[in-house]
C-alpha cells in the first residue's frame, strides 16, 4: 500500500534525474541540486505541469515540465545568476525592491 502511494504521488513530477537531463547538456552541468518541486496549471488543459528550480554551479534555473504520453518534456527555462543578485532591501515608498548599499558606499556618502 505505501508502495502504490509513493509511486502515484512521484508520478506528478519528474525525477531528479529526468530534470537535471532535461534541463542541461553534458557541458553545461555544475554539479546540479534539484531544491523545489511543486505542480501547478498555468493552462486550460486539467493536466498539472511540475516547477523545478535547480541550482547549478552559480546559477538558479526554474523549469517547467508537462507529462504528455507518458514522457516528461520541458516547457519553459528561465536561468537566474547567483553572482549578480546582491543584498536586496523593501522600500515600501516605491513598492519595489532595491539594491542595499554596502558599508563602504554609506562611509563615503556621509564624509
Amino acid at each position: 500500500m505505501l508502495q502504490a502511494l509513493f509511486v502515484a504521488c512521484s508520478s506528478k513530477t519528474p525525477p531528479d534525474s529526468k530534470i537535471i537531463e532535461l534541463l542541461f547538456s553534458a557541458n553545461e552541468k555544475k554539479n546540479p541540486d534539484v531544491l523545489f518541486k511543486k505542480v501547478g496549471n498555468l493552462d486550460d488543459d486539467p493536466e498539472l505541469e511540475s516547477f523545478s528550480l535547480v541550482r547549478n554551479g552559480t546559477e538558479e534555473v526554474l523549469g517547467i515540465f508537462k507529462k504528455q504520453k507518458g514522457e516528461w518534456y520541458l516547457l519553459g527555462k528561465f536561468s537566474f545568476s547567483l553572482l549578480n543578485i546582491g543584498p536586496l532591501h523593501y522600500d515600501v515608498s516605491k513598492s519595489s525592491w532595491l539594491p542595499e548599499e554596502s558599508d563602504s558606499q554609506k562611509k563615503k556618502r556621509v564624509l
